[in-house]
């Protein structure tokens, strides 16, 4: 079955149950944006339930739930009313929407989604007045990926000055598990509005969730969550706080309550109330609602007032323009609005889009239905524009897109059907209810014939059917070819092709093959006339065009070459009588006649003539491959060698574009000389046969006795394999003679040879005579000795080591040298011995590698440096030394006449370079020197080091509190030789408590020969214990008071004295300190005690400020003060002193006087005294 009548009859079964259900007032669950409300970045998903509430789903999860099973899901919307008489509807009125239009649009800002939800409701007002019918329109509007809808309320009623009061309430969650509630989710929600603190008139109200894991709330989903209903203005009473709250109402008033603090734990209700003023007689009003999901705790309000309300939109009554409608299809990509119209039956002004709701009638059969999904898309509801329409305005359906294409198709139809809303009192579908909407194929159907100018033989090529540009064809579309007679010159043997072929579905034309049958014939280009005939969606077509078949023969290089062939060689000899052929290639012939021009080249050797015969031009005729002609050798007896024939061809067609080549160019014939080949050499002759350096004999050619030449005759000579003249040491400019044409002698060429700088080379040349001619026969050879004349005043070597300066363990090659530009033709071998006049080093401190002798190879030039080690130092021996001297002496081994001058080597010490044989360590007394001592300081090499230079160790720049040659004496330097040494540090005693010293000495390390050295520890850290610091046990500061015994009223001063005569060797603080317990005086009766008392520097004793005691009236109050020295100091522990302080009452009032306490006593009693 087609793809596209499977299409249509999938499309026409789901129609006809669409419109059934349609029909039968059956409504079906819609969602928004199906496929979003899964993420963070899909938006919300918006389910329309068949009864009319609606679920949001928000990031995976649920934002809507009932409180019970017995509440709405989701937002509930109920209404009051009140008219100017005072009467009202005493309860809030539910809204239970019966009609819910399809999904309308497709999401994104310029075309939203819209569900048109609508209800028509009977009510009473107080007083049982009634019944009354309202009809209430509800659209949503959404745009992915929002975080919030839009909510278009609209009512419509016939009662006169009537107030229309809002309400929108719900149980509110954020962010519930899709399977099941969590209370937690609504519990933790926390009031709010804008602006804040419970005001009047919000334009903001609901819910947020701070984010974080609440302890008091742990099943609520974790997160920072808002939800808030969007007032168009404000909304006129709100509530934002317990459940039960939503639904109290006061009059035409919400209860205005909000637990912005999140203080309220019981379960959260929200609600808001808006006054949508009085509504006009006979015109609708209407409010615009936003209900936001944010992701955050401070939601920003949303503006809108982008566009009119519903308030003031009239009934509107609208039909079909016509009964029938027709429309181009458009280009492929192109979406158009449909020619479809509505029109208008009254006069009416619609503030705010109104919605129709439009059907697609399932096709009744016959052939051409449009398919929905490939002809055009169309959903089921439509929303009338806001505008002031008269009877008779026209409004275009957008609703329906016809999709374009390129391809050639029938027109294709389908019907659409207005279907009433009965509850929707606002529109009313009168007269022309169904449309049938024709869609016009608007694509041309003609064909072309295309064809290449050319079609070469051999090649596949194609002649090209088609339609118009862009037309694609939806039925298979035969084509037929031909070829027409008149004027065709291609006979059916030159090509082929199909005559019939297919222009296929949803295609523009099709190719039809050609093929040119290719041969071995040069001929003209054939003019070939198709036709093509076809019937285009029953209309027939022809078109005609004409193509050449391009000869491949010669365009083929390969075939347009010409040979020029004669016998065989050998044959070709003085005389001759024969034949010689110019050719086309095996196979090829032509239809046209070739004329071919013979040139005979001035560059021949044989003259035409006198030394051979060959006619021309000539032509190869029509039918044929080639063309043969006469060809005759003329005899002489003149010695000529082989002379040859340059032939060149040259061709042409009566086609100007045929290009011919040759074989080669050009073609060469040789004819051989009857008197070669020679039967006796040619003599080779030279000067001198031996010469010494600088002296050029002549060497010559001449032809045996008896013989002459016609042609020149070139002898060369080339060194023989026994030569041992190397090239370059002799000349020989040309390497050849000449023999000319009627002598026997050739010339002369000579042999050059030059003085060098080369000793011992003497050697010989052998030139050896040979010709390339043909026939010439050289068997001869010539011996040339050349002697050397070098001076052998300058046989004088000089030798030297690469390395001068060898260190211990190294090794090095040596150099060697004849004076500049001297070489030598032998190797010169030099056997070294060890000068012993000249040594420091002895036969210990070195070593030959391989061999003591040096080789200067044979013609090296000079200087040379050997290519392997001679001499290696013996390796480090761990001595700190002085570098030694290796003298060495030569003589040349084998060849005679040569001087060698001596030579010498620098044995480096490796040791004292070597940075860790030169580390000095050292060696400090491990603790703290005891006044009058002696102690050594040792310092050493690296274990396994010695030197045999002295090492000069420099103790200066001591620094610390010790004082040198005062606390101790250390030598300014000493030396030392071998492995280690020591200094000696001497330490004093005296009578000063000092407490220990430091010394520091920064060393310096060094040499006779600058040897660096370096050291550890980089400074001498010592310390000299102090005998008299800390104190020896037994030994303490002695503190005493003077005077002692002090009167009352006096002063005491403490003296602390060192035991011993002991001097301070700085100053010493002594702490002082009374000892309440055990003193007899209170702090009242004496001054303050000094905290300390200080022994100055070189003093053996201090003491303290007056101590003051006090006067009193108190009698025999004698006591003293316990003074405490150094408390808890073990270092330098202190006696106690005693200040004793004497009464100093005056004695001469020790008077006491008795008081009786009752006087006059009388008899009987007792009293008691006082005593003062």
């Amino acid at each position: 079955m087609p793809h596209r009548i499977h299409v249509f009859l999938c499309q026409a079964l789901f129609l006809t149950a669409a419109f059934f259900l349609v029909s039968t007032g059956v409504q079906a669950q819609v969602t928004i944006n199906p496929l979003g409300g899964n993420t963070l970045t899909d938006g919300l998903r918006i389910k329309i339930n068949t009864d009319g509430t609606y679920e949001v789903t928000r990031n995976g999860r649920s934002e809507s739930r009932k409180e019970n099973s017995s509440s709405v899901m989701g937002i509930r919307s109920n209404f009051k009313m009140q008219n100017t008489s005072g009467f009202l509807t005493p309860t809030p009125i539910d809204i239970n929407f019966e009609k819910i239009s399809e999904v309308m649009g497709s999401g994104t800002v310029a075309d939203p989604y819209k569900v048109c939800l609508v209800d028509s409701l009977s009510y009473y007002e107080n007083a049982g007045r009634g019944p009354f019918v309202a009809t209430v329109l509800m659209t949503i509007t959404y745009v992915v990926p929002n975080n919030y809808f839009v909510l278009d309320y609209t009512f419509y009623n016939d009662r006169p000055s009537t107030t229309f009061c809002l309400y929108l309430s719900e149980f509110p969650t954020m962010q519930d598990d899709p399977l099941g509630p969590i209370l937690d989710n609504n519990r933790s929600a926390t009031g709010y509005m804008n602006p804040p603190g419970g005001g009047l008139n919000p334009d903001m109200v609901g819910f947020i969730r701070p984010p974080g894991f609440n302890a008091d709330y742990p099943n609520a989903t974790v997160g920072e969550f808002s939800h808030t209903y969007h007032a168009y203005t404000t909304f006129s009473s709100y509530v934002a706080k317990s459940a039960g709250d939503r639904q109290i109402f006061n009059n035409l008033l919400l209860v205005n309550a909000i637990d912005e603090g999140g203080v309220n734990t019981a379960p959260k209700g929200l609600a808001a109330g808006i006054n949508l003023g009085v509504k006009p007689t006979t015109k609708a009003i209407g409010t615009r609602v936003a209900v936001d999901y944010g992701y955050n705790n401070t939601p920003v309000h949303i503006n809108l007032q982008g566009s009119p309300l519903s308030t003031g939109t009239d009934p509107i009554s609208v039909s079909f323009e016509k009964d029938s409608a027709t429309g181009a299809e458009g280009n492929n990509g192109d979406l158009n609005l449909p020619n479809l119209y509505l029109v208008v039956n009254n006069n009416a002004t619609i503030t705010s889009e109104m919605y129709v709701k439009v059907a697609l009638v399932p096709p009744s059969g016959g052939s051409h239905n449009a398919v929905q999904g490939a002809d055009f898309t169309f959903y089921g509801g439509f929303m009338i524009p806001a505008k002031a329409y008269v009877a008779g305005d026209k409004i275009q359906l957008s609703n329906i897109k016809i999709i374009g294409n390129n391809a050639l198709e029938y027109s294709r139809h389908m019907t659409f059907q207005l279907v009433p809303v009965t509850e929707n009192k606002l529109v009313n579908i009168t007269g022309q209810t169904t449309c049938v909407y024709t869609i016009q194929d608007d694509e041309p159907k003609h064909i072309t014939l295309s064809a290449p100018a050319k079609i070469r033989e051999g090649v596949i090529d194609s002649v090209r059917v088609t339609l118009p540009p862009g037309v694609l064809a939806s039925e298979r579309t035969q084509v037929d070819l031909s070829v027409v007679a008149a004027g065709t010159e291609a006979i059916a043997s030159d090509f082929t092709y199909d005559n019939v072929a297919y222009i296929e579905i949803g295609s523009n034309g099709v190719s039809i093959p050609v093929r040119p049958v290719k041969d071995s014939i040069l001929e003209k280009d054939e003019l070939v006339n198709f036709k093509a005939d076809a019937v285009v969606m029953g209309q027939p077509q022809s078109a005609s065009k004409s193509l050449h078949i391009e000869d491949a023969t010669r365009l083929d290089p390969t075939l347009t070459v010409l040979s020029f062939v004669t016998d065989d060689p050998a044959l070709l000899k003085e005389p001759y009588n024969g034949l010689v052929t110019i050719s086309l290639p095996d196979g090829v012939t032509t239809d046209l006649p070739i004329d071919v021009i013979i040139n005979k080249k001035s560059t021949s050797t044989a003259t035409d003539v006198a030394d051979y015969e060959l006619a021309g031009p000539v032509t190869i005729p029509q039918g044929a491959g080639r063309i043969t002609l006469p060809f005759k050798i003329n005899s002489d007896n003149a010695i000529e060698g082989t002379e040859k024939i340059e032939i060149e061809l040259a061709a042409s067609d009566p086609i100007p574009s045929t290009t011919y080549t040759t074989t080669v160019t050009p073609f060469v014939v040789n004819i051989t000389d009857a008197q070669l080949p020679m039967t006796a050499p040619i003599i080779l002759h030279i000067s001198a046969n031996s010469i010494n350096e600088g002296t050029s004999p002549g060497v010559w050619a001449e032809l045996p006795a008896g013989l002459t030449t016609e042609i020149p005759i070139q002898v060369n000579f080339t060194p023989g394999g026994s030569s041992t003249a190397a090239a370059g040491t002799y000349t020989f400019p040309s390497g050849t003679v000449t023999i000319p044409a009627a002598r026997t002698l050739s010339d002369t060429v000579i042999v050059g040879t030059a003085a060098n700088q080369v000793f011992d080379d003497t050697r010989k040349l052998v030139l050896v005579g040979s010709t390339a001619d043909a026939g010439i026969l050289v068997k001869d050879s010539l011996t040339l000795t050349i002697n050397d004349a070098t001076s052998p005043a300058q046989k004088k070597l000089t030798i030297a080591p690469l390395t001068y300066h060898l260190p211990e363990g190294d090794s090095t090659r040596f150099t060697i040298a004849l004076p500049a530009g001297y070489t030598s033709a032998k190797d010169i071998v030099v056997a070294l011995k060890r000068n012993v006049a000249g040594s420091d080093a002895g036969v210990t401190d070195f070593g030959w590698i391989t061999e003591d002798s040096i080789r200067l190879p044979a013609n090296t030039p000079s200087p040379y440096t050997t290519t392997y080690t001679i001499i290696k130092a013996v390796g480090d021996d761990h001595i700190i030394e002085k570098d030694e001297r290796l003298g060495l002496t030569g003589s040349v081994f084998g060849l005679t006449g040569y001087t060698v001058s001596d030579t010498a080597i620098i044995i480096d010490d490796a040791t004292r370079r070597d940075a860790n044989a030169t580390k000095i360590t050292f060696t400090l007394p491990s603790a703290a020197v005891n006044e009058n001592s002696t102690n050594n300081i040792g310092f050493s090499l690296p274990a396994g080091v010695t030197t045999e230079i002295p090492v000069k160790i420099t103790l200066g720049g001591a620094t610390g509190t010790a004082i040198r040659n005062t606390d101790y004496y250390l030598p300014a330097d000493t030396t030392f030789t071998g492995a280690s040494g020591v200094a000696e540090l001497k330490v004093t005693a005296d009578i000063l408590v000092e407490d220990a010293e430091d010394i520091h000495v920064t060393p310096v390390v060094s040499d006779a020969l600058s040897t660096v050295y370096t050291f550890l520890p980089a400074t001498m850290d010592m310390n000299i214990k102090d005998a008299q610091y800390p104190f020896p046990a037994g030994d303490s500061v002695l503190l005493t008071s003077t005077p002692n015994p002090v009167t009352e009223g006096g002063s005491a001063i403490i003296t602390a004295t060192f035991p011993h005569g002991w001097k301070a060797g700085k100053a010493w603080t002594i702490n002082l300190a009374k000892d309440a317990v055990r003193s007899t005086t209170a702090d009242t009766s004496h001054g303050s005690i000094p905290g300390s008392v200080t022994i100055a520097a070189n003093a053996s004793s201090g003491t303290t400020t007056a101590i003051t005691t006090k006067t009193n009236n108190v009698f025999d109050d004698g006591g003293f003060i316990k003074v405490d020295g150094n408390a808890g100091n073990t270092n330098m522990p202190a006696t106690s002193a005693i200040i004793n302080i004497t009464d100093g009452t005056d004695p001469a009032q020790k008077k006491l006087t008795l008081t009786a306490v009752t006087s006059p006593l009388a008899e009987g009693s007792s009293t008691a005294f006082t005593v003062s």
